[in-house]
């Protein structure tokens, strides 16, 4: 599998959840999706590892993807997106759900929304990191503590992000997000036709990054995230719009 397949069934699952049932039922649907995933990492035995194994190639998430995906691995016999992690994967959508419906709400003050955000995810982060203790933080097999402290640092990037555009007012830094943010598949998909690296070689690279000394490399790199941007705002100036 890959990200767009992983996005796919995450968005597609949890869209028909949240067109199912009500946001009480769902939390109760995401709660059950942390936990049991938990449980089965914990307590279902792996043959040759035993239960509770949370070594790369010995748990699990691992197993399931070398006995039952088909085709070609990233990681030899498993996947980084693999298949028993897409249940965490629709957790962390839900959790962008229950973002959305409070950024929606109309009873809220844009204060209030900032407040919550900000303590739901100082929340969040805490519990990704006790439980991280005996339910290790791991992004590759998309652990419920993963999507804890995934979900709650996008909170408070997305309370920071609110406070300063709605709250305060600060609109103007924000336009390079709103080109990408209206292109993203564009965007995602113009490196496997472009080498934004390569091309920000050309233009900063070789006696231009040498005179950088050890900023070299990252001249080369914000050269080439400046390329992207430029990209993006070429098409949202066309009004060119790449959606599924």
């Amino acid at each position: 599998m890959g990200v767009l397949q992983r996005i796919a069934i995450a968005y597609t699952f949890g869209g028909l959840l949240f067109l199912t049932f009500r946001p009480r039922t769902l939390f109760v649907i995401l709660v059950a999706i942390l936990v049991g995933y938990w449980a089965m990492l914990t307590y279902i035995p792996v043959p040759e590892f035993g239960a509770g194994n949370y070594a790369e190639g010995q748990n699990l998430a691992n197993y399931i993807d070398k006995v039952a995906l088909p085709l070609r691995k990233w990681d030899g016999d498993h996947d980084p997106e693999g298949l028993l992690s897409n249940l965490t994967a629709v957790a962390s959508c839900l959790l962008g759900v229950f973002s959305g419906l409070l950024m929606r709400n109309q009873q809220r003050s844009e204060i209030q929304k900032v407040l919550i955000l900000f303590v739901a995810g100082a929340a969040m982060i805490a519990g990704g990191y006790y439980w991280g203790f005996s339910h290790p933080i791991i992004k590759k097999i998309w652990t419920s503590s993963f999507v804890l402290m995934a979900g709650g640092w996008s909170c408070i990037l997305l309370a920071f992000v609110h406070l300063l555009t709605e709250v305060i007012g600060l609109r103007f830094w924000a336009w390079p997000f709103v080109w990408i943010g209206v292109n993203p598949l564009a965007v995602y998909l113009s490196g496997e036709f472009v080498s934004w690296g390569d091309l920000a070689k050309r233009i900063v690279g070789g006696p231009v990054a040498a005179a950088c000394g050890d900023y070299g490399d990252l001249l080369v790199t914000m050269t080439a995230v400046l390329l992207l941007f430029l990209f993006a705002r070429f098409l949202y100036v066309r009004k060119i719009y790449i959606r599924l």
